[in-house]
């Protein structure tokens, strides 16, 4: 297991046009974190001659960019602004490999069905990533389907979506803090990342407060990490830490995260 750091770390830098994605780069081998995750909204040109310019700064730096990930949405009732989601997700694909991502992460779609369109919903999310994952069959680009609002904030309902498309090509991308916040608490959490992390392809470590010791407040990292650790991942674990002070925060993030690891990985018990 390994560290990574999003982009959307730095939202509130990218926004006012503080920071590029090139200084993005610079900062986390300055950190000493292995990878980045890019947003893909965050990318400011698609076209060829910037991707390559952007390889070559990550090469140099000696980054790698692991993961793309995409804010997209799937609650469309209508058919023709499904598909014009779908082909801007095809295009994203087509960057993910572009840059040699390792995997790129999907949402089942930023809505809040009613409980009368639920089951609507659904059936338009499951119709979407069955597409999906043709595409990524096609372009060798595994797809992970974070847990959070809409039709998958649930264990159980991204569990579903997974066995539904049933594919080699989707998987999860687990974020534990959204289980707290779709309603968890306690030992239910834990049991929670035990059901997802075997299917995990991707992981984001997002935080509450921290302690004075560093922790956070209201996860257990160790906890988390020798669940991953028991499950097998192998992948990396990306920080996605948005705040008006991203970098008095994230020294302490990749020095908790790293601890974690490290103790998981050594453990007896996992």
């Amino acid at each position: 297991m390994r560290v990574s750091c999003s982009s959307i770390t730095f939202e509130a830098l990218m926004k006012a046009r503080l920071m590029t994605l090139s200084d993005l780069f610079k900062l986390v081998k300055d950190f000493d974190i292995d990878a980045v995750e890019l947003q893909y909204e965050h990318i400011p040109s698609l076209s060829q001659s910037y991707i390559d310019t952007l390889l070559k700064e990550a090469q140099r730096e000696e980054v790698s960019i692991v993961a793309l990930s995409v804010n997209n949405r799937f609650g469309f009732p209508e058919e023709t602004k499904r598909e014009m989601e779908l082909e801007r997700i095809r295009r994203a694909m087509s960057i993910a490999v572009a840059l040699g991502a390792r995997v790129i992460k999907l949402s089942a779609g930023e809505s809040h069905p009613s409980d009368a369109d639920y089951d609507r919903c659904k059936s338009w999310v499951v119709d979407a990533f069955l597409k999906i994952a043709e595409m990524a069959e096609r372009m060798e680009l595994p797809v992970a389907v974070k847990n959070e609002e809409g039709v998958c904030a649930h264990p159980e309902e991204l569990l579903w979506l997974i066995d539904e498309v049933n594919s080699p090509y989707l998987g999860i991308c687990l974020d534990a803090l959204n289980l707290i916040q779709c309603g968890l608490s306690g030992d239910s959490v834990y049991e929670a990342v035990e059901l997802l992390a075997p299917f995990a392809m991707h992981s984001h470590a997002r935080f509450s407060n921290f302690n004075e010791a560093g922790d956070d407040m209201l996860l257990d990292y160790e906890r988390l990490m020798r669940i991953f650790a028991g499950a097998e991942y192998e992948g990396f674990h990306s920080i996605v830490d948005p705040s008006d002070n991203p970098l008095e925060r994230l020294p302490i993030a990749v020095t908790l995260l790293r601890r974690s690891i490290q103790m998981a990985l050594s453990s007896p018990h996992r």
